[in-house]
């Protein structure tokens, strides 16, 4: 099965297709890492969906690495995966300097008041942003102070 859902993906990006959906997949690190060499080579990506994909910090950091410079990724679902505080660290590096994402899901990701900052202070620098979903993750006060600083000076 997941077998088939990769062939659709692919031969959906070969008809000129911008939506990557690996939903719910077992992708893990080594896959997403795949998936960021194809995002360096194909610059029709609007909307990357690897919710719930076993995603770890380094899939999150690889990913990353390859959307900078990435001016057409407008939604990001990385929801129901373990990047935690590295993983969001490298997501908000890449955050401060994107101006294009609109939407992102990090929902369920065991990612701390450390993690939860740095992605709230890289929306001081990323209007484009509009929604952000960081719910059942550990926000802490720190975390939840931060978001309600960013959000106040957006």
């Amino acid at each position: 099965m997941a077998g088939e859902a990769i062939v659709r993906v692919v031969d959906n990006i070969k008809a000129g297709g911008s939506d990557i959906s690996l939903h719910s997949m077992h992708v893990g690190d080594s896959g997403a890492t795949s998936v960021a060499e194809l995002l360096t080579l194909n610059t029709r990506i609007t909307r990357l969906d690897l919710f719930g994909c076993d995603l770890g910090p380094s899939g999150a950091e690889a990913l990353s690495k390859s959307l900078i410079g990435n001016t057409t990724l407008n939604t990001l679902w990385m929801g129901k995966n373990m990047i935690k505080d590295q993983g969001a660290t490298s997501l908000a590096q890449w955050l401060e300097t994107n101006t294009t994402l609109a939407k992102l899901d990090l929902a369920q990701n065991a990612i701390g008041p450390k993690g939860v900052s740095l992605i709230a202070h890289s929306l001081q620098a990323n209007p484009s942003l509009k929604e952000l979903n960081l719910s059942m993750n550990k926000l802490g006060d720190e975390g939840a102070t931060a978001v309600a600083y960013s959000l106040k000076l957006t």
